[in-house]
C-alpha cells in the first residue's frame, strides 16, 4: 500500500499500477513464497482478511500464473455493525469508519468479478450456519470435504448470538450526507446481491459517484484523527 502511496485507511481507488515491474514481481514471488510454506500440502485453502479485497488483482496474478483454482466468497456485514466494531478495533481513525467500509466493499465487489464467487449476508450465516456452505457450493462449485458432517456438532455451540456483539440499527443515512446515501444503495445492492440479483450498473455508478466525492475532498480525507474534508461532513455537523 505504501509503495502505491496509499495506506490501509485511504479512501482512494486502489491501483497496482502504480508499481513498478520490478515491484510487482518481487511482491508476486514474496507473496506466493508464503502461500506455498503455509498452504503448499494442502488441497482446499481458505484465505480471510479484510484487506484481501484491496490487493486481489495481485492475488489473481499469482494464481493465474500458479495454476491455483481460487474463488471469493463476500461476507457482506452491514454499515452499522462495521462502524461499531471499527471504532473501537481502530480509535484513532474511527472517523473514517464510513469512507473504509465503502472502498473496500467496493473493492471486494469489483475485483472479484472474474472469480467464482458468492455473497453471503452476515446476518444469515449466524441465523442458520447450514445454509452458508450449501450457497457457496452452488454458486462457485466448491466440494465441500463430507467431513463437515462430523463438524456439527462443534458448530452447534458456537453461541452466535454473542458474535453479534455490534449489532444495533442506525437512524436513517439518507439524512446524513452524500457518503451515508451511497452506503445506503451499496448496502441494498449488497442484499441484492446475496439474493442473486446482482446489478453491475448499479455497482458501477456508486463507484463512479464515490471517487468523484473523494476527487472533490483533494484525493484524501485528513489523516489526522477527528478531521475530515468538509466534502464529507453533513449540514448538521457543519452547522
Amino acid at each position: 500500500m505504501t509503495d502505491i502511496g496509499l495506506t490501509w485507511h485511504s479512501n482512494q481507488e486502489r491501483d497496482i499500477r502504480r508499481l513498478t515491474y520490478s515491484q510487482l514481481q518481487a511482491y508476486k514471488a514474496g507473496l506466493w513464497y508464503e502461500f506455498s510454506r503455509n498452504f503448499g500440502e494442502s488441497y482446499f485453502a481458505v484465505m480471510k482478511d479484510p484487506r484481501l479485497s484491496s490487493l486481489l488483482p495481485i492475488w489473481r496474478m499469482i494464481f493465474r500464473d500458479q495454476g491455483v483454482w481460487a474463488a471469493a466468497v463476500l461476507v457482506y456485514r452491514p454499515l452499522a455493525e462495521v462502524e461499531s466494531s471499527f471504532q473501537r478495533a481502530f480509535t484513532r481513525y474511527a472517523y473514517k469508519a464510513l469512507e473504509v467500509w465503502l472502498r473496500y466493499t467496493l473493492d471486494a465487489e469489483l475485483f472479484s468479478r472474474r472469480l467464482p464467487r458468492s455473497i453471503i449476508r452476515y446476518h444469515a450465516a449466524m441465523a442458520d450456519w447450514r445454509c452458508v456452505p450449501q450457497k457457496v457450493a452452488i454458486d462457485t462449485g466448491i466440494e465441500f470435504h463430507t467431513a463437515i458432517k462430523d463438524r456439527t456438532h462443534i458448530l452447534e455451540t458456537i453461541p452466535r448470538r454473542e458474535l453479534r456483539h455490534f449489532d444495533q440499527p442506525r437512524s436513517s443515512p439518507a439524512d446524513e450526507g452524500p457518503l451515508y446515501s451511497l452506503a445506503a444503495r451499496l448496502e441494498a445492492l449488497m442484499g441484492a446481491a446475496a439474493e442473486g440479483q446482482l446489478d453491475i450498473a448499479a455497482m458501477d455508478a456508486i463507484r463512479t459517484e464515490f471517487n468523484e466525492l473523494v476527487k472533490l475532498g483533494s484525493g484524501e480525507a485528513s489523516n489526522e484523527p477527528g478531521r475530515q474534508h468538509p466534502v464529507f461532513l453533513n449540514q448538521q455537523t457543519r452547522d
